[in-house]
């Protein structure tokens, strides 16, 4: 089902690998505007209103956004896999192990992790930031509430939003439930559509009367199929380089309106403007520059960990600077929000070391065990 050309695999393999390096890239800057958004968030007043510093409110404000380009480019490979191996015989056994291996070697950890730092906060050093004095927006008013066992139980089954919180401080956990139950929800409905055949995992689509926002960023993460099947079509002709330059400027003028707006229906014509700037690269072969080429490795390694564990980091990081009042914008705060997102990108990358690193290795393991015979492993 995969077109002979830039992604599909006959290719030129540099335009291949060129294309893979502009959705890591992405990848890399999304966790990056989140963990950036969040510190800010906890570490500086509101916008005060002086122009001078409207830039830098701006520019950290994308924390959002950065969730739409993940489902997104979620949507892209996820949809790739299923639709590459949907005839498989066993193709639900070995689907699920690939993607609770890829979900689980970074949640477990990232719970318990987030739970220490946690009570550190609260039990050890008593900082008012867990208990929602300073005013950021990104935190409950009382953490504790959230760090229970059946809350803890809830996070590690993809129930929070749905059924429960998210686990204590760790509010950017909402978004891995959001991709877990698209995980299941994309391959049923492909083998109703594709192929007529009726799952009962189909049943999982009920879950979203519990939480509507489901189905919204749902609407979000199929924007990434329609990529693939763009991407994928036969009649897919190239485009110049401009065409790469005006997806860009449609996509950065989408996101600053979207962002100054925000409401539930214009995460749809972010994501949309963001697969067309992908589409656009793809089409145009655009080269990726080598001088990026670390970031692209970080955001293909280790950003799934940078937003599963930054957020319980610049709570504590961030309560310690502050005490009981944020800071008013100026060159000492601005340092301390760079300073501390920048240590949430280093603890992100020693998280994957020890995480994500090992997906592969648990997710064979688990096909051993489980499988009496493993079809190729999928993205």
């Amino acid at each position: 089902m995969i077109r002979a050309g830039a992604v599909s695999g006959t290719g030129s393999h540099d335009e291949r690998q060129d294309f893979f390096d502009w959705t890591d890239l992405s990848r890399a800057a999304a966790a990056t505007l989140v963990a950036v958004s969040h510190a800010r968030d906890v570490l500086t007043i509101d916008y005060p209103g002086q122009k001078l510093w409207l830039p830098f409110y701006a520019l950290t404000g994308f924390g959002h956004s950065g969730v739409i380009v993940f489902f997104v480019l979620s949507g892209f490979w996820i949809s790739r896999s299923v639709l590459g191996r949907i005839d498989d015989a066993s193709f639900w056994p070995a689907y699920l192990i690939d993607r609770l291996s890829r979900l689980g070697i970074v949640l477990v950890p990232a719970l318990v992790l987030g739970g220490l730092l946690d009570a550190m906060g609260m039990g050890l050093l008593h900082l008012p930031i867990y208990r929602g004095l300073p005013g950021a927006h990104g935190l409950i008013p009382d953490v504790a509430a959230n760090l229970t066992l059946p809350v803890f139980l809830g996070n590690l089954t993809f129930l929070q939003t749905i059924a429960v919180a998210p686990w204590g401080s760790n509010g950017p956990l909402w978004s891995l439930a959001y991709e877990f139950w698209y995980y299941v929800w994309f391959p049923a409905l492909a083998l109703l559509v594709w192929r007529r055949r009726l799952s009962l995992a189909l049943l999982a689509l009920l879950i979203g009367a519990a939480n509507p926002g489901l189905y919204w960023g749902f609407a979000s993460w199929l924007v990434g199929l329609a990529l693939l099947l763009r991407v994928d079509a036969a009649s897919a002709k190239p485009v110049g380089r401009s065409w790469a330059l005006v997806a860009a400027c449609l996509f950065a003028g989408v996101l600053l309106t979207t962002a100054m707006i925000r409401q539930s229906w214009t995460d749809i014509p972010l994501a949309i403007s963001f697969g067309v700037l992908l589409l656009a690269a793809e089409r145009s072969a655009l080269p990726f520059p080598r001088l990026l080429a670390p970031l692209a490795h970080y955001g293909r390694k280790a950003s799934f960990s940078l937003y599963a564990i930054h957020f319980p980091i610049v709570a504590l990081v961030g309560g310690l600077a502050i005490g009981r009042a944020r800071l008013a914008p100026g060159a000492w705060s601005l340092l301390l929000v760079l300073a501390l997102t920048a240590f949430c990108l280093l603890a992100g990358w020693l998280f994957a070391l020890g995480s994500e690193a090992y997906t592969p290795r648990l997710r064979d393991w688990l096909r051993q065990r489980l499988l009496a015979s493993a079809p190729p492993a999928g993205a």
